[in-house]
């Protein structure tokens, strides 16, 4: 995973008391009144989807939603129903977005990708992925594109064959070492797309060096090097109005974002 978003409903979270609106002034301030979404985003393995659960459950009411690559598509328009430009009757939705980027160093993030590969083979992944094997199986789609699924393939090919047991341990150990090497290049893609888009969103991306939290692995150091961080970034972005940080949509409008976010985002 890439991306974590959290939505989060300042007006209930921040205690406010209840307005007595007209309705005009009710139509007023839902449109001029942008929703705060908060976007956790960092390489595979740098602990998003725990700092977005640590954000989330601090500052409530919030919804957190995955985001994953393997989910997200481009095209296919009138297949996936998406909103036309007719429709959306030239509206320009926008949102008022932090961005919370949890960074590690890649030499310590490579090798605490390789300790989770060997937690996951301890938890059972050989046998899980033992369970969903189809010899003739298609890797290029859908969930077996899934980093951990097809590395087994000649392991379990082989097993279905009744190999030697020497023939299973190495293919074993090769599909491993190959899920290691994969994962450490997936977190390189993604640091050096995220780099991207940190070019064209700067002022609205917070780095969050989370290194020290990897290197010492007790629960007091991840608190101290990047929730606390991330909530008083969080606090301000919420409750700050001075501070507007908004993101332009990824859909055409009659005033598109520039031509370059649009490429840091679309490749």
């Amino acid at each position: 995973m890439m991306m974590m978003m959290m939505s989060v409903n300042n007006s209930v979270s921040c205690g406010c008391k209840p307005l007595l609106m007209t309705m005009e002034s009710l139509f007023h301030h839902r449109i001029t009144t942008k929703e705060k979404v908060v976007v956790v985003i960092g390489a595979t393995g740098t602990g998003k989807s725990k700092l977005a659960i640590d954000i989330a459950t601090h500052f409530k009411p919030a919804e957190i939603v995955n985001s994953d690559k393997i989910q997200v598509f481009k095209g296919l328009n009138i297949t996936t129903n998406k909103v036309t430009e007719e429709e959306s009757r030239g509206f320009r939705l926008r949102y008022d977005c932090c961005f919370l980027w949890v960074d590690v160093s890649l030499p310590v993030l490579h090798s605490s990708l390789e300790r989770r590969v060997d937690k996951m083979i301890q938890a059972g992944q050989v046998n899980e992925v033992r369970d969903f094997f189809d010899p003739s199986g298609d890797y290029s789609r859908g969930i077996r594109r899934a980093i951990g699924v097809p590395e087994f393939h000649q392991f379990l090919q082989a097993e279905s064959m009744e190999a030697d047991q020497e023939t299973k341990n190495r293919l074993l150990e090769d599909a491993i070492a190959t899920i290691k090497l994969n994962n450490c290049k997936l977190a390189n893609r993604q640091l050096h797309k995220i780099q991207r888009l940190h070019a064209v969103w700067k002022r609205n991306m917070h780095r969050l060096d989370a290194t020290q939290a990897f290197l010492n692995t007790q629960e007091a150091a991840w608190e101290d090097h990047v929730v606390a961080k991330a909530r008083r970034i969080v606090q301000r972005f919420l409750y700050d109005e001075t501070h507007q940080h908004v993101v332009p949509p990824l859909v055409s409008s009659p005033a598109s974002p520039p031509a370059a976010a649009m490429a840091a985002v679309t490749h």
